[in-house]
């Protein structure tokens, strides 16, 4: 009964989130990441009330958005992937996810090949963005997760340890950390 008023409130908000979309469009024109934040938050919506035609329009614009806006080795950009990526899997289309997670790899190491040139003074102030940030690592976690759900333990294995290698090079140990840990003990025994 519960579940079901849950799902309610999301059918409506999906809803009001169509019905805002060109006023949205108009009066957030000017600053993209806020007209990417409702997408990503609209496609939320939709994908929890079961609109998945809307859910995966809305992840692809705000994606689209970030990438321009932001570039690809965003923070925001890795986790909307990563969100639309953990969709596709939800929706039964594994082939998209793994599509989506092989491209955001291959712009990873590409971006952080070009960036790799730059002298360590002007990465200094930065956090750490791309290949090397937690984002990706979670990112790297979870199709792992999905890998080990489909016992495929050896691909497995190499997300969870360039994942648990970002972690540690970020000197970060907290529950995606753990995630990651536990899901390699899964691997190793397997």
């Amino acid at each position: 009964m519960a579940q079901e008023g849950k799902n309610k409130n999301y059918a409506q908000a999906c809803t009001f989130g169509s019905e805002a979309e060109p006023l949205a469009e108009k009066a957030l024109e000017s600053n993209q990441e806020k007209i990417a934040s409702f997408y990503y938050n609209f496609a939320g919506f939709c994908a929890a009330a079961g609109e998945a035609e809307k859910a995966e329009k809305a992840y692809k614009q705000c994606l689209a958005i970030r990438k321009k806006a932001l570039g690809v080795q965003h923070p925001d950009y890795i986790k909307t992937v990563d969100k639309l990526a953990q969709f596709y899997t939800q929706t039964n289309r594994q082939a998209e996810a793994d599509k989506l997670l092989a491209q955001l790899k291959k712009e990873q190491n590409t971006t952080t090949a070009q960036n790799s040139t730059k002298t360590d003074t002007q990465n200094s102030d930065t956090a750490p963005q791309g290949a090397e940030s937690p984002e990706f690592a979670k990112t790297l976690t979870n199709q792992a997760l999905t890998q080990i759900k489909a016992r495929n333990f050896k691909e497995a294995e190499k997300n969870l340890t360039r994942a648990i290698g970002i972690y540690q090079k970020n000197n970060l140990q907290n529950t995606d950390f753990a995630t990651a840990s536990d899901a390699f003990g899964i691997v190793i025994v397997s």
